[in-house]
């Protein structure tokens, strides 16, 4: 852009690194955010919140911790939409770990399926959501009984 003459500012830069975001060319929307600081123009809230939420979105949470520990360095205050997009990012992390905690014969306790119904509820994949619940609450069922026979 800058070769061609054109004259760029941080909302020229969102426009472009949305677009390739919502593309699902989050990479590439890196190397424009890179290049956009060896122009000089500052990010905003705005610039991170997008980059966020796609690494997130596409599993690649130590680039979106990476670029949220940035964002506050440089003094971009994160809002309640960062937060969350890195919170429900990790729930995939905690998926696996309840299966691999199951695997092992631990059993959830009521925060775990807590935990779990919370994240059906906010997940873009709620099918395996689904059949963790449903094995939490067939093992549920034996704990029960067993507890009766105790």
């Amino acid at each position: 852009m800058h070769a061609r003459g054109v004259v760029t500012n941080v909302y020229t830069y969102n426009s472009l690194i949305h677009g390739l975001c919502k593309n699902g060319s989050v990479n590439a929307a890196q190397k424009v955010f890179e290049n956009m600081h060896a122009y000089g123009i500052v990010a905003d809230l705005y610039t991170y919140s997008v980059l966020i939420h796609s690494f997130c979105r596409q599993g690649s949470m130590h680039s979106a911790v990476n670029l949220f520990d940035e964002m506050i360095a440089k003094g971009v205050v994160p809002d309640v939409y960062n937060y969350n997009d890195l919170i429900l990012g990790r729930i995939n992390e905690a998926l696996h770990l309840v299966k691999k905690m199951m695997k092992q014969g631990l059993k959830p306790d009521r925060v775990t399926s807590g935990i779990i119904l919370n994240a059906l509820r906010k997940s873009e994949n709620p099918d395996e959501l689904r059949q963790i619940i449903s094995e939490i609450i067939s093992w549920k069922k034996t704990w029960d009984m067993w507890q009766i026979w105790k």
